[in-house]
């Protein structure tokens, strides 16, 4: 292995740098390690180690003051755990005086649009500087297939070493397809950590806090059901569970889980018929079907796995973890404690519509379009039904009048622009705007 430690005298900068490492055909034989600084001893306050799980890739690395643990070092065993990149290299910057950070953002990294919205992003900012700061302005910037910028929010005051959680305004996204997020605060002595950004996919059904590009630092198992909260806006039927299966054939093949399904209260309604893990299966996203499908109303609901025969509970680290949102409860029902532990879970809930509704209840239509195509979920025909589509400056551009039950594609190489869709089923009425890119 090669390995370097630079140490830059006018600036005070400590950057570990790693050289190429090549595979020993020796026995892979377990070992951990620290990557770091040391103060005068191993308490907390005089250690920041780097850390990361042993199957996750070296890009993943976090930061904490505390030693590592034996579940997350930078272990390099074989070839099933990824070796440094050659040049990777982490820097150790001096304390500024004025040194704002972008810690983490709080969205969804799948956010259906008829189910999921409107959705408030947050973001927590930490002053690692050595001087207080005053009247903090964090700004969001949303573009890709929807655009958005929210008023930016103002922090009074945030001490050395304070963390402070910013929420804002409402975003409701009406175009199929992917977000970047970025939050930001201002220039200062540092500017390396002044923005984060987040990529969104915004889908017609999916809900999921974990992004496409997320890989499990490691998993929990223990007698319950580990489960992600959720809020559906109107109602639907949650259809599947997927879940990220931790990369570790000797703790997790030939297992076997159920997703489950509770509601706002705890209580089980809804689960899948026994799910046994393969060797193809580790380190991906295995979708779950829920065998009766339970129907769910302007509510918050969890879904989930049981971990009680392995490691079911796959996560990334978190600091500080969103509150409100990662739980654990017996896997029969009862009450839900927050997960904790730094821990983010890794399931995402899947939704159908539901046709349990009052029928020509306009508000139960579904509207939504992708870059190039426009759709409308119609959960149940009566009467007279119909589908326009008008033009900014109101000319009929399409129209449909015999439209099916279920969604109906509308593909009429619309030029970019914004359009309104205007649905009629029997004496209701539903407009919406939508936008083709």
């Amino acid at each position: 292995m090669n390995f370097q430690v630079k140490l830059y005298e006018t600036s005070n900068i400590i950057e570990f740098v790693y050289g190429q490492w090549v595979e020993s055909t020796n026995t892979s034989a377990y070992k951990t390690s620290l990557c770091g600084l040391r103060g005068k001893n191993n308490s907390n306050e005089q250690l920041l180690a780097l850390n990361k799980g042993s199957l996750m890739a070296w890009s993943e690395m976090t930061f904490a003051n505390s030693n590592y643990s034996t579940t997350a070092t930078l272990n390099f065993g074989n070839g099933d755990r990824p070796a440094p990149e050659n040049g990777r290299t982490y820097r150790l910057n001096p304390r500024q005086a004025n040194d704002l950070s972008v810690n983490r953002i709080f969205t969804m990294g799948y956010l259906p649009v008829s189910y999921g919205t409107p959705h408030a992003i947050s973001a927590t900012i930490t002053n690692y500087g050595t001087s207080t700061q005053n009247n903090v302005s964090v700004s969001l910037n949303v573009t890709g297939s929807n655009t958005f910028s929210a008023p930016s929010v103002s922090i009074p005051t945030i001490e050395p070493f304070d963390t402070v959680m910013v929420t804002f305004a409402d975003f409701s996204p009406t175009v199929i397809g992917t977000n970047s997020i970025t939050v930001s605060v201002p220039d200062d002595d540092l500017n390396i950590n002044n923005s984060q950004t987040a990529t969104q996919n915004i889908t017609s059904n999916k809900f999921g806090y974990a992004f496409s590009t997320s890989v499990p630092e490691s998993a929990y198992k223990g007698s319950f059901a580990a489960v992600c909260k959720y809020h559906i806006n109107g109602s639907a039927k949650i259809s599947s569970v997927e879940a990220m299966i931790l990369n570790n054939s000797t703790e997790m093949t030939g297992k076997t889980t159920r997703a489950y399904v509770y509601n706002a209260s705890g209580t089980k309604i809804g689960q899948s018929n026994v799910f046994t893990v393969t060797s193809g299966n580790l380190g991906t996203w295995v979708s779950l079907a829920i065998t009766t499908p339970p129907q769910v109303t302007d509510a918050d609901f969890y879904v989930g796995l049981d971990c009680s025969t392995s490691y079911f509970a796959a996560y990334e680290t978190e600091i500080p973890t969103r509150p409100n949102t990662f739980y654990k409860i017996p896997v029969a029902g009862g009450t839900l404690v927050e997960f904790g532990n730094d821990a983010a879970l890794m399931f995402r809930a899947v939704l159908t519509p539901t046709t349990a509704i009052k029928p020509n209840n306009a508000s139960s239509i579904i509207i939504y379009s992708n870059s190039q195509s426009i759709f409308v979920d119609i959960p149940e025909l009566k009467g007279t039904s119909e589908i326009a589509v008008y033009n900014i400056i109101g000319n009929q551009v399409y129209k449909n009048v015999n439209p099916s039950q279920g969604l109906n594609t509308i593909e009429e190489n619309f030029s970019a622009g914004t359009y309104i869709v205007k649905v009629i089923v029997g004496k209701e009425v539903k407009t919406q705007k939508v936008i083709i890119k």
